[in-house]
């Protein structure tokens, strides 16, 4: 299999990201750009889904911290943290369909 075009990819990206909310597709597809001048199409060659896992795990950590700073109550961080969790459970799903249970 070889690398899809960039316009491909962010085709894909776009599909896949129809129906979030229109600031988040902007920040993906703001993002995918950075990584693309960071890192080119290294990603091919990874294990994208065990590099999803600490993202997860920073995105906690931020809610945590918001929580410890005052920026929200932990009640109001509980549905976060909860989705965050959820999505982590996902992405082990994900790993074990792709045949790499322990993320190796």
């Amino acid at each position: 299999m070889s690398v899809p075009t960039y316009p491909e990819q962010v085709e894909t990206l776009r599909l896949l990201a129809v129906y979030l909310p229109d600031d988040m597709r902007d920040m993906i597809l703001a993002r995918d750009a950075m990584g693309r001048d960071q890192y080119g199409d290294a990603w091919f060659t990874r294990d994208n889904i065990a590099e999803a896992f600490p993202e997860i795990a920073d995105a906690w950590v931020y809610v945590a911290r918001a929580v410890l700073a005052g920026q929200v109550t932990a009640k109001d961080a509980r549905r976060i943290q909860d989705a965050l969790a959820v999505a982590w459970l996902f992405l082990e799903s994900l790993r074990e369909k792709a045949g790499v249970p322990n993320g190796d």
